[in-house]
């Protein structure tokens, strides 16, 4: 007896969860391997790895299939800062997670969400209702639990995966604003090139070769959040981002299992809680406000 063939709406729905599941796989093991590089390796070094591999898969995208050119972008500008939002993101989470875990730092940097809740409504003036802003207000409550400030625990470290939320919503925002006209492949390459030439320029002169015990480690870092990133984009193609979104969570879990196999370390118990408020409260927001990330 062979598996059934699946059609239409339901194959769209295997595949784009199968997709997003892989690239949570993916991105965990990208960032788990971030953490343990960053301890020998300049986190200028590791971005830029990652960045030319991202350049490397994705600008023959563009001549694949029906070839599309980057100046069919209709908002070079605002895919502009799309990238440079997203390299900052990239940026301050590797240089956090010098002093941060990285189960940690990931779950603080998933509140991303709930900022942008509070930047549609302060910048936008969509309307936002109440039970939202209680959400958004659990959510970053959540964080002070991961972070604990006065307990002599990260201290203004935290502020770098703090800070990596933020430059991601402003990058969420931007995407929301071109999704109804830019190809994705054009906006995976304007995040890819602008991407390594801030990787270069923070690069600078200040170059040093890895040893060799960290050159795979750090070409895993590389390719495999490349490879997660490509599949978040060919996800969109068979879902939209409302309904993957609340699977994007799964990457925690993967993070949490990686950090503990690999460094044997676990967030404690009153970080789980905080874990589980940032998680429940972006679940809430993706689920039920849903127009704020399509």
């Amino acid at each position: 007896m062979g598996f059934p063939i699946l059609k239409g709406e339901r194959r769209n729905r295997v595949f784009g969860v199968g997709l997003i599941l892989l690239a949570t796989f993916s991105l965990a093991i990208s960032d788990t391997l971030t953490r343990y590089v960053v301890s020998e390796i300049s986190p200028r070094l590791v971005i830029f790895a990652r960045y030319a591999a991202f350049t490397l898969i994705t600008v023959p995208l563009l001549f694949m299939g029906r070839p599309v050119s980057l100046r069919s972008t209709s908002a070079p500008w605002l895919q502009a800062l799309r990238a440079i939002c997203v390299f900052l993101a990239s940026f301050l989470f590797a240089i956090g997670l010098i002093w941060v875990p990285v189960a940690n730092a990931s779950a603080i940097a998933f509140v991303a969400p709930l900022i942008v809740v509070v930047f549609s409504s302060l910048l936008l003036g969509e309307a936002v209702s109440r039970s939202h802003w209680v959400a958004a207000m659990t959510g970053f409550a959540g964080v002070l639990f991961i972070v604990r400030p006065g307990e002599g625990g990260f201290g203004w470290a935290a502020l770098f995966p703090i800070l990596t939320a933020a430059t991601w919503a402003a990058a969420l925002l931007a995407t929301k604003f071109m999704s109804a006209t830019e190809s994705r492949r054009v906006t995976a390459c304007y995040t890819a090139l602008y991407g390594l030439l801030g990787a270069t320029v923070a690069l600078g002169f200040d170059f040093s070769w890895p040893t060799a015990r960290m050159v795979w480690p750090l070409m895993g870092v590389a390719f495999a959040g490349s490879i997660g990133q490509l599949l978040i984009v060919a996800a969109y193609h068979y879902l939209p981002a409302s309904r993957l979104a609340p699977l994007s969570y799964v990457q925690l879990l993967w993070v949490i299992l990686f950090s503990a196999l690999l460094f044997k370390t676990v967030p404690d118990a009153i970080a789980f809680v905080g874990i589980a408020m940032v998680v429940g409260s972006g679940l809430y927001i993706v689920l039920y406000r849903r127009k704020i990330i399509e």
